[in-house]
């Protein structure tokens, strides 16, 4: 069986029992009914994730996929192509930005090269390495991918997060291909039946003139390939990328080993679009750090239910935001460990709509 059917078999969602037995203890803390607001509905799902009351949050792993694509071209992108490769190198070797955040809040960083034009077998260890092959093909012209490519990067996705899960706490997902915005707005395009024009964003910081040829290819490939959104293979496989695909596999593998996924911007939240369609129970295990500043972030966290925890204008990728998501989570089940009612001796009060505070 390979990786990430093994996942789709071991994936149940979050406990509904773990989560009630999470807010009967919060509701019992010596506070005023839910004062620490959605701290603790976050609390309350980290506890349904890992079924136990105050779940560790300590140790964390941003994994950044990282892939070429064959739509690149000047016209949509101010990155040359090479800037993956050298991105991938710099978190490989530890100095790039999402490498600065994530040793800040004591966690760690493994880039996975699923298609990056370059070779970096140098790096080693540092990275993991599972070319699918050297980039996409151009979706404007075809399938951005076979639907055996598809497969194999979901399964390099959910084979990283089976490794790292034992060691970790919590998983965060990132990525790093120039002109994977585009892809990443024709996958949410299709997705969520919005338009392209309303879903694709400046990406590396592309004038109106380039925004326009860069709608104009997505809307050119969704029309040429057709990829029926009942069918999220034939999407991924027809306007997706390779490290998109991959971190779709990951947070299914993720939520499988029942590990909580910080999603960082907008191509990691098309990944989990991708990931939910494939795998709808994944969804209960995703937590989105921040709303990117990228267009069509928003439109696709709304698609996923999910409310940011902070919002701060980034629009980096790399998974450069995750671990600024850390102490949210861990303040989360640190109140968990606040004394209760009959702890303490607190009085309690009742407020008019009959729910017990601190008086």
């Amino acid at each position: 069986m390979n990786d990430f059917k093994m996942a789709l078999r071991e994936l149940k969602a979050p406990s509904d029992e773990w989560y009630a037995k999470a807010w009967a203890h919060l509701d019992r803390l010596t506070m005023p009914p839910r004062a620490m607001g959605k701290l603790m509905e976050l609390a309350a799902r980290l506890s349904s994730m890992r079924r136990e009351l105050a779940p560790t949050m300590e140790r964390f792993c941003v994994v950044p996929f990282c892939a070429d694509h064959g739509l690149f071209r000047p016209q949509v992108t101010n990155s040359p192509q090479i800037v993956t490769e050298l991105v991938a190198r710099h978190m490989a070797e530890g100095t790039a930005t999402v490498n600065c955040m994530a040793r800040l809040h004591g966690g760690t960083v493994l880039p996975v090269d699923v298609g990056i034009k370059g070779d970096l077998s140098d790096l080693g260890s540092r990275m993991v390495h599972r070319k699918i092959a050297p980039g996409t093909a151009d979706f404007a012209s075809g399938l951005a991918m076979t639907l055996s490519q598809a497969q194999e990067c979901l399964d390099v996705g959910a084979a990283v997060a089976r490794h790292l899960a034992a060691e970790n706490d919590f998983l965060a997902v990132g990525e790093m291909g120039v002109g994977n915005t585009s892809a990443a707005a024709a996958l949410a395009a299709v997705f969520t039946g919005k338009s392209a024009a309303v879903l694709t964003g400046l990406g590396s910081g592309i004038d109106e003139g380039k925004l326009a040829h860069k709608v104009a290819l997505i809307e050119k490939a969704i029309a040429l390939n057709r990829p029926d959104p009942s069918d999220p293979m034939d999407v991924v496989s027809k306007v997706g990328g390779f490290e998109i695909a991959a971190m779709a596999g990951f947070i299914v593998g993720a939520a499988a080993a029942r590990r909580p996924v910080v999603l960082d911007g907008f191509v990691s939240g098309a990944a989990a679009l991708l990931a939910v369609r494939l795998a709808p129970d994944c969804r209960g295990y995703l937590v989105a750090a921040h709303r990117a500043s990228e267009r069509g972030h928003g439109t696709v966290l709304d698609a996923l239910g999910l409310e940011p925890l902070y919002s701060l204008d980034l629009h980096l990728g790399e998974g450069a935001g995750c671990p600024l998501a850390a102490p949210f989570l861990r303040s989360a089940v640190a109140l968990m460990g606040l004394p209760t009612f009959e702890q303490t001796g607190v009085p309690e009060g009742i407020s008019e709509d009959g729910t017990r505070g601190a008086k």
